[in-house]
């Protein structure tokens, strides 16, 4: 995986050479379906994520490290922050959504997560990857195609996964199993052959 530099809405910036040695999910969200509205199945991914994260205590207990990407500046990172709560507001009472938030946990505030939340303004890392559109899923604006790339700990991509649309994602038990399957395979790959 080529590294790459962005910052992080909580502060600071992210390399992701400075994660090597850790198991890397990069959750590329959709972010806008139209120019004026953000994608509910962002919120439910990440609320999702979210709501494991806390449960399980995920990257701790997998050495692991999510970090969740939009394609634009923090101003319009901002403006999904802003509305996060609406949001998941809206998904709880559509009683004929394909998606139900997480009922043990009540995230209201985006930014108040465990992991990062990153924001490619020039766009640099998506386009590279091909995950940048101006057309997808039947929206006719600047997105991403929903992505998960999981990276072992050697910076070595084990795991990519490009949403055919937006309802089709990895939910957070695949997720689990990929990296329980890097990690597994790693201390495998480590273990001296038995002794005759």
């Amino acid at each position: 995986m080529p590294d790459f530099t962005l910052p992080s809405y909580q502060g600071g910036e992210v390399t992701l050479s400075k994660l090597r040695g850790k198991t890397v999910v990069l959750v590329f969200l959709r972010g806008h379906v139209t120019p004026t509205a953000w994608c509910h199945v962002d919120n439910f991914q990440h609320g999702s994520l979210v709501d494991f994260e806390t449960r399980t205590q995920f990257q701790k207990m997998n050495n692991a490290a999510i970090l969740m990407l939009f394609p634009y500046d923090k101003a319009e990172v901002d403006t999904w922050v802003a509305r996060y709560a609406q949001q998941v507001a809206d998904i709880e009472k559509n009683d004929k959504s394909p998606y139900s938030m997480p009922k043990t946990f009540k995230l209201t505030d985006a930014a108040a997560t465990t992991f990062p939340i990153l924001f490619d303004a020039d766009r640099s890392l998506t386009k590279g990857l091909g995950v940048f559109a101006t057309e997808w899923s039947g929206a006719k604006v600047e997105q991403d195609v929903p992505t998960m790339v999981v990276i072992d700990p050697d910076g070595v991509v084990q795991f990519k996964y490009f949403s055919q649309n937006t309802l089709d994602r990895p939910g957070v038990e695949h997720m689990a199993k990929v990296v329980n399957w890097i990690n597994e395979s790693r201390a495998n790959r480590s273990m001296k052959p038995p002794s005759k």
